[in-house]
Parts: structure tokens; sequence; C-alpha cells
């Protein structure tokens, strides 16, 4: 079964839904996803990495400079210390 691409002026609301509906259509200065949806989905990524992993030896690895502020965030979110780092790569 193949999926059809979405048109370049839209971004799916997840990995594999269809394309945003039409006033999250891309533009100059418009909001996609607004920073109380960003701050749900940290929790939520937090919560998920807490239960599944140890946290007394977590490490938090961006991959590329542009994750650092994801990664902030991410980090602010757990109570345990842990280690952050961010790796470059040329080709993927």
């Amino acid at each position: 079964m193949s999926r059809r691409s979405p048109p370049f002026d839209t971004l799916p609301t997840s990995p594999y839904d269809s394309p945003m509906p039409p006033d999250k259509t891309l533009g100059p200065g418009r909001i996609l996803v607004s920073e109380t949806e960003i701050a749900q989905a940290i929790a939520r990524l937090s919560s998920e990495i807490a239960r599944d992993y140890d946290l007394s030896n977590l490490v938090l690895v961006g991959v590329m400079d542009g994750a650092v502020s994801f990664l902030a965030d991410l980090m602010r979110s757990f109570e345990h210390p842990l280690t952050v780092t961010t790796a470059r790569i040329r080709s993927y």
C-alpha cells in the first residue's frame, strides 16, 4: 500500500497522519506548534523516559547543535542528575 505525500505547504500533525488543517498552513510568522503543545510533548516524553530507562545513568544526546534548545527544556523536566551532549553528523 503506498501513501500519498502531503502538499509541500502543509506539515503532518503526527509522523503518520494526514496534513495539518488549513489553519496551520505554512507562511511567514505562522506558529505551527504552540508553546503549550511543546511543553506537553516534553512532559510526555520525559515521563516515558523515566518509565523506560534507568535515570541514575541518563545521557541525553542531541543530534546537531539545533537540538540544544529542545534538550534544555527536556533536561529541566528531570529531577535526577544527567549528562547532556550533542553530536554533529556529516551525512545521513
